[in-house]
């Protein structure tokens, strides 16, 4: 797998894997449409009471930066690289990929970070022998939203500071014999982005893939591990309130049992969603975290089946990652009450009470 192909036989499956980037872009369009409603649900007063609510809508302008990102970045290639009338290569251009480029690394990385959050302070309210309640306010997800995004930023930048913007020496972007406005002879620079060789080259590549693979592995392993352990808490928990209604006498029973019948459906409808907010995790950071380590410990040579594998791998884990921010919509949606009750009042849509139609005609 790690050996070098026939050029024709690599050219050949280069072709195939090509059309990844067209259900990755299908993707991302289509997370997009979904998140851009689910934040705007997620925003209102009445959704943001709990931290882990605010987390989620950290997770959702991550997941629009990121599906925004990649939209932006294919349409640029369909519109400008592949127009042969357009310099594709120009400062402008190449600062305005960079940024994008960048935007999207942080929205990644912040996003899965966030889930952990998210379970981990269920978790912690839950297990804790100590009274942890001041966890589920709304301003410990702010903080921690803040404090994740700043972090980020600040390691991206510093990572950011050792690349520049270089002018392409003896290239020139000339338009095509079909373009036309263009003054006889003309000619524009082409820019590319590099790393400084002379000084950070060597120590930039591995620590910046070193802390990629590192962080996305950790988050591929603790986050199962953290959502299980949430799962079986909250399913015993509702297994308590079914063994506490048993236990009741038949006057107390009758008052409570509305209450915790209540809450055993909450903690059941929670667990479900925990659950599914797993499988979707975990299938869109493992294959990341993989491909991320594999150059860490692996030499990879040139023309062979595993170089196209890893490079055509970072396209469909962000098509995984635009799956699972669509996913996320659906499951606050069909899980959580005070999502569609909220969904409901911004759409001005009334439950109207049922009532029995009386056929007899008036007199």
């Amino acid at each position: 797998m790690n050996q070098g192909l026939d050029k024709d036989v690599y050219i050949s499956l280069s072709n195939i894997f090509n059309y990844v980037f067209d259900v990755q872009y299908a993707l991302a369009i289509v997370a997009f449409m979904f998140n851009v409603p689910h934040f705007i649900i997620s925003i209102q007063k009445s959704m943001r009471v709990s931290s882990t609510n605010i987390l989620i809508i950290g997770i959702a302008i991550c997941d629009l930066t990121a599906s925004s990102a990649i939209i932006w970045e294919r349409t640029f290639d369909w519109m400008v690289r592949k127009n042969s009338c357009k310099n594709g290569s120009s400062y402008s251009n190449q600062l305005t990929n960079w940024i994008i480029t960048t935007m999207n690394e942080n929205a990644v990385w912040i996003s899965f970070w966030l889930a952990i959050y998210l379970v981990l302070i269920r978790l912690l309210i839950l297990k804790s022998c100590i009274d942890l309640a001041f966890l589920s306010k709304s301003s410990v997800g702010y903080l921690l939203f803040l404090a994740t995004l700043f972090f980020s930023f600040l390691f991206f930048m510093i990572l950011n500071l050792r690349r520049q913007l270089v002018e392409i020496n003896g290239f020139l972007w000339r338009p095509g014999p079909e373009c036309i406005g263009f003054p006889e002879g003309y000619s524009e620079k082409k820019y590319f982005l590099q790393v400084n060789y002379r000084e950070h080259f060597f120590a930039f590549t591995p620590m910046y893939t070193f802390f990629v693979a590192t962080s996305q592995t950790v988050v591929s392993i603790i986050y199962p591990f953290l959502a299980l352990f949430l799962y079986v808490e909250i399913r015993i928990s509702a297994v308590r309130i079914t063994d506490i209604n048993h236990s009741e006498s038949l006057d107390r029973r009758g008052k409570t049992l509305k209450n915790l019948t209540n809450i055993k459906t909450y903690r059941i409808r929670t667990s479900r969603m925990i659950m599914y907010l797993t499988v979707c995790y975990i299938i869109s950071s493992a294959p990341r975290s993989i491909i991320w380590l594999i150059p860490v410990f692996v030499h990879i040579h040139q023309w062979s089946l595993l170089e196209m594998i890893l490079g055509y791998g970072t396209i469909i884990t962000s098509a995984f990652f635009c799956l699972n921010a669509t996913a996320q919509c659906f499951i606050c949606f069909l899980l959580s009450s005070r999502y569609r009750e909220t969904a409901r009042k911004l759409l001005r849509i009334r439950v109207r009470p049922a009532f029995l139609h009386d056929p007899t005609p008036l007199s």
